[in-house]
């Protein structure tokens, strides 16, 4: 079957200083073109609810011009799907609001509740791809039954692991599984961040299983650190259980996201008035040219 038929991306976004531009989501979104065949699948854009106070963005508070700047952003986004192209990923994008403040964990919950795949992808709104490679291998491991969650890694994935070598004294680069030439390595932490998970077992364990992750947080803020804990004591045990991997699709160990920072994000435009250089990613965007060149 086709990745598109296989995988559904849930992004999750949320009020920011540089709404309303789009700027931010647009990169993330192009993003998707330096992996293969992954803007041929449906996109969610989520967006968490929020209201009017003092501003605690952490609990979906914010300013009534912050308010006023995110409503516009989301009407631009849904222009876009309205516009967009066929062979677009816009044309098969459907931006939901909150009807009231959820937390990243809760949003991602409703995601996956509205999602007919196998597989979802979950995507912070400023944490873009910053090489090219295939998911193909990580599909195939999950189909395999081997791991439920595969984190697309960013840097911090690769020092949880050398942190794990160095504290608890968990080698888990001898546990690694070599699949078609491809590394997987497991991991402890179930991280927010740029992964794919069986969107079903995301359901059973995260949201509906023995610990699950209250409305209003990150996934990372406390289920992660309970599943870390277990698999700690036990990992023989646990792993059975909560199979999480980092994949490595390439020979070294490279993160394949970059993040932006979306709380402080300011602008191509705002950086470049204030003498400040391009905003991180740049490389990217240049391999994304390169990409769109040869086809």
């Amino acid at each position: 079957m086709a990745l598109k038929d296989r995988l559904t991306i849930i992004l999750v976004t949320s009020p920011i200083v540089s709404h309303p531009s789009t700027e931010l989501i647009d990169k993330v979104i192009s993003s998707f073109g330096l992996v293969k065949d992954l803007c041929s699948c449906s996109l969610l854009i989520l967006a968490d609810g929020v209201k009017c106070g003092k501003f605690r963005p952490k609990k979906g508070v914010v300013t009534s011009e912050m308010v006023d700047t995110y409503d516009t952003f989301l009407e631009r986004l849904r222009v876009k799907v309205r516009d967009a192209e066929s062979d677009s990923i816009w044309s098969r994008t459907r931006v939901i609001k909150m009807t009231e403040h959820l937390g990243f964990g809760h949003v991602v919950y409703y995601g996956l509740r509205q999602c007919q795949t196998d597989y979802v992808m979950v995507v912070q709104h400023d944490h873009p791809f910053s090489v090219s490679f295939s998911l193909d291998s990580a599909i195939q491991l999950l189909d395999s039954g081997q791991a439920i969650y595969v984190s697309l890694p960013i840097s911090t994935v690769w020092r949880h692991i050398n942190r794990c070598d160095s504290l608890h004294q968990i080698d888990l680069r001898s546990k690694s599984i070599n699949l078609d030439g491809v590394k997987f390595i497991p991991i402890l932490f179930w991280y927010d961040g740029t992964h794919i998970a069986r969107r079903q077992s995301y359901i059973d364990l995260v949201f509906e299983g023995d610990i699950p992750s209250p409305v209003g947080q990150f996934i990372e803020d406390n289920f992660s650190g309970h599943v870390m804990s277990l698999l700690r004591e036990d990992f023989d045990k646990w792993s059975r259980v909560y199979s999480m991997m980092v994949y490595q699709p390439l020979a070294e160990e490279a993160a394949l996201i970059f993040h932006l920072d979306g709380r402080k994000y300011k602008t191509d435009q705002q950086r470049q008035e204030l003498g400040w250089g391009r905003n991180a990613g740049a490389w990217a965007e240049e391999q994304m040219d390169k990409e769109s060149d040869k086809t």
